[in-house]
């Protein structure tokens, strides 16, 4: 397909109108590949959203490690009130990539509750079958204070990825 510079250029050799249905397959084919390269920490890096608004925003400090800002539907940080009204911003991630665990302190390492999200390509109770990350909170069993703190982080609904993370192969 040879695509004259200023189409290039504005972007409009992406819409469909100015491809062939066999252009339009081999350009969503090739979208999957590059999304399938994405392993390790680079598959929860990003933006995130819940059906239900709440927000992850998830930056890589280093292989094993990442910070976490969890807002709600207002786009504000959630207050811990069970840590002092703390903001959920800047929260501490440990990535294991052998069992490709991605765990985020709540409060504190071995404390309080761990945020674990498990990232899907497909998943297949998203009506569109989309990438997502699938959330789950767990806490130390002894921590029974904790009970009423659970609404703080909203339905466990999975994130959607907000915006493909284009970079140059």
């Amino acid at each position: 397909m040879i695509v004259p510079q200023s189409m290039r250029d504005s972007g409009h050799f992406l819409r469909d109108s100015c491809l062939t249905e066999s252009q339009r397959c081999r350009l969503a084919e090739l979208r999957t590949i590059y999304i399938m390269l994405r392993n390790g920490m680079a598959q929860f890096v990003g933006s995130w959203v819940s059906g239900s608004g709440y927000r992850l925003r998830i930056k890589k400090v280093r292989n094993d490690r990442a910070t976490v800002d969890f807002l709600d539907p207002r786009g504000a940080p959630v207050e811990r009130t069970y840590m002092g009204r703390a903001p959920s911003i800047k929260m501490i991630a440990h990535y294991d990539d052998y069992y490709e665990n991605f765990e985020v302190d709540l409060w504190e390492q071995g404390k309080g509750f761990t945020l674990h999200l498990a990232h899907e390509y497909d998943y297949v109770l998203d009506p569109e079958q989309r990438e997502v990350l699938v959330p789950a909170i767990s806490r130390n069993e002894r921590d029974h204070f904790l009970d009423s703190f659970y609404s703080l982080f909203g339905p466990l609904d999975h994130f959607v990825r907000r915006q493909a993370r284009n970079k140059k192969l």
